[in-house]
């Protein structure tokens, strides 16, 4: 992956619940406010979100595209076949630990790509 004028911006999560519970959930939910409808250089309206376990219907299609030399690098192996569960691996996510974009062409219903970002637990 060859990645081009990237910008991330990370902002505080304000508490979306009040109340005498905890002030945090196990596993965080789904992000919303991180969805943004973006138009690319080319003039293509593209919607970008984190990634959920409903994606992976785009799988199949997208990884069939990829190359099997970008396959590779993508995944430090040469696959050929994803099972179920390999692509669900990929779609749910905590949240809180990582995040996986999605860039999805609307008008096309595919996906356009998936980038992705994980912290150490430890830091």
């Amino acid at each position: 992956m060859i990645a081009l004028d990237a910008r991330v911006a990370v902002a505080a999560v304000e508490p979306k619940f009040k109340g005498s519970g905890l002030p945090r959930f196990a596993v965080r939910p789904y992000p919303s406010e991180w969805e943004r409808h973006l138009t690319i250089a080319d003039g293509q309206r593209v919607f970008v979100r984190p990634i959920r376990p409903e994606d992976e219907r785009f799988y199949p299609e997208f990884l069939a595209r990829v190359s099997p030399e970008d396959l590779r690098l993508r995944f430090f192996a040469p696959l050929r076949t994803f099972s179920h569960v390999f692509i669900a691996r990929l779609t749910q996510i905590d949240y809180a630990r990582a995040m996986a974009f999605v860039a999805i062409d609307e008008q096309r219903d595919e996906l356009l790509g998936v980038v992705r970002l994980h912290s150490d637990a430890n830091y």
